[in-house]
């Protein structure tokens, strides 16, 4: 057997039309009769034996022919993915991507093969393929991931009847593809177009980040599943979308949902798979809805901390957990609203902070869980903790405060020079405008390499760097100075 010397590089694209990507079967060559990507994945083979061409042999041939599919030499893999897929299917493709990559050596076959897979969209989703090569293709299908992976591990053997014509056997290079990711999906199928809708999930939407985060969305073509605590806003944002411009034909579709009530978030799961089904991807669950409790940690109630964490971080875990399983099956996002304030800590913010800390550590953890399952978790930042002046005075507040004691009397008045105080400061940041966190909250959702965490506005950069730089114990020195010469004003 001659001497493998060079590895073949070929690029393969999953071509996307919705949640489906095409396939071709192979013909007259090595693999003939399993099914692969359009563009690229070709092996060294002579023209009688399909055997491998001895590497000094070469010279004599044409490489382009010889070699059709190949990555050509200057070229790059997008340029590649888009020559191939039209010369192959005569199909043009837009959004063309790096999605992973493959190293595959048969040492029997004295075969190597690194094949790059790209993902792309087709420009027209009307278009049919052609065969455009009929001496190396059958014929090219549309299919699902799921469906691609039931019909190509599924032994002939177990095949009975008319489930004959759904097996559809993997060139090598997918079959390595599959066990390199454990049957974890390459493709993600984030992005809505005209005619495919994929859903998500946001809770907290009768105002600020929410709302405007489902009107984006929805605006952009996806099927966006809007927690509301009532009915009346449920009802407002259906009227208010309708008024929208709305060219990519997406839904907002209100669910009655107190993310702190299980039974709501059971009923919210079941709504959502009864429209959805297997027709429409669930690809995002946005945790937005929270609740913002100021007050000095001595003179707070116990319900107040247990509603904090309840909202803020149960309800989260309890969310994700539900809607795991659909994420995994899409190889979806989950996308959690952060505060500042879980580093950047101040007076009569404690409760707060907590809950906010707790989030940002829980996510951390479930990222580094779920990474290698397919799903990708992020946290928004946001610049700064809703201002001051959208909440009562201190002593509005008494309904939060613990039981009479014998020191409560005494430390109110202390604590509510603190809290002005704290009020007066904020006045000088203000929240980012919501459209700048509905703008990354779209980052997350669809880009092919979202962060880990998104510092939304010069604020949030700031205090992460300077948190960065300097630590807490001197920002915690500068906060107290500022508030002392605030309070004795």
């Amino acid at each position: 057997m001659p001497e493998c010397t060079h590895p073949t590089v070929g690029v393969g694209t999953f071509v996307m039309r919705g949640n489906k990507f095409l396939i071709g079967k192979r013909k007259g060559s090595h693999g003939s009769g399993t099914w692969q990507l359009p563009g690229g994945m070709k092996s060294y083979t002579s023209m009688q034996n399909d055997s491998i061409v001895n590497i000094n042999l070469l010279t004599k041939f044409n490489f382009k022919n010889l070699f059709k599919g190949i990555l050509e030499f200057g070229e790059s893999f997008e340029d590649c993915a888009k020559r191939e897929v039209l010369e192959e299917t005569n199909l043009e493709i837009t959004n063309v991507i790096y999605q992973t990559v493959t190293n595959s050596v048969m040492v029997n076959e004295n075969k190597h093969y690194i094949d790059i897979f790209m993902r792309a969209e087709v420009v027209d989703v009307d278009a049919n393929p052609l065969v455009m090569e009929p001496n190396k293709c059958e014929c090219w299908e549309w299919v699902t991931w799921d469906e691609f992976i039931q019909g190509g591990i599924t032994g002939t053997e177990n095949i009975q009847g008319d489930e004959i014509n759904k097996y559809r056997p993997m060139f090598h290079p997918m079959e390595i593809l599959i066990i390199t990711r454990n049957g974890q999906r390459p493709i993600q199928t984030h992005v809505p177009t005209k005619t495919y809708h994929p859903a998500v999930l946001i809770t907290g939407t009768s105002a600020g980040i929410g709302r405007e985060t489902a009107f984006t969305l929805a605006k952009l073509g996806y099927t966006v599943f809007a927690g509301v605590r009532k009915k009346d806003d449920a009802e407002n944002l259906i009227t208010s979308f309708r008024e929208c411009d709305n060219p990519n034909e997406g839904r907002i579709i209100p669910i009655i949902l107190d993310v702190t009530n299980k039974e709501h978030i059971q009923n919210a799961y079941d709504h959502i798979q009864s429209i959805i089904g297997y027709e429409i991807p669930f690809v995002g669950l946005i945790n937005n809805a929270a609740m913002v409790v100021y007050l000095p940690m001595e003179i707070a109630s116990e319900e107040a901390f247990l509603n904090s964490f309840n909202t803020n971080y149960f309800s989260i875990v309890n969310l994700t957990k539900k809607f795991l399983p659909l994420l995994r099956r899409s190889g979806g996002r989950v996308i959690n609203i952060g505060s500042v304030a879980a580093w950047v800590n101040s007076s009569v913010m404690g409760i707060y902070a907590a809950t906010k800390a707790a989030l940002r550590v829980m996510t951390r953890i479930w990222r580094m869980e779920t990474k290698d399952m397919g799903i990708i978790i992020s946290r928004l930042t946001d610049q700064t903790i809703s201002n001051f002046r959208n909440f009562n005075s201190f002593p509005s507040l008494s309904h939060h405060y613990s039981a009479p004691n014998d020191t409560n009397p005494k430390v109110i008045p202390d604590y509510e020079k603190i809290f002005k105080a704290v009020a007066t400061c904020s006045d000088h940041f203000q929240a980012s405008p919501t459209e700048i966190v509905s703008d990354a909250i779209v980052h997350a959702l669809t880009a092919p390499y979202p962060k880990n965490t998104y510092y939304v506005g010069i604020d949030a950069r700031i205090f992460a760097l300077t948190n960065w730089l300097v630590g807490d114990g001197i920002i915690e020195a500068v906060q107290s100075k500022v508030l002392s010469f605030v309070a004795s004003r």
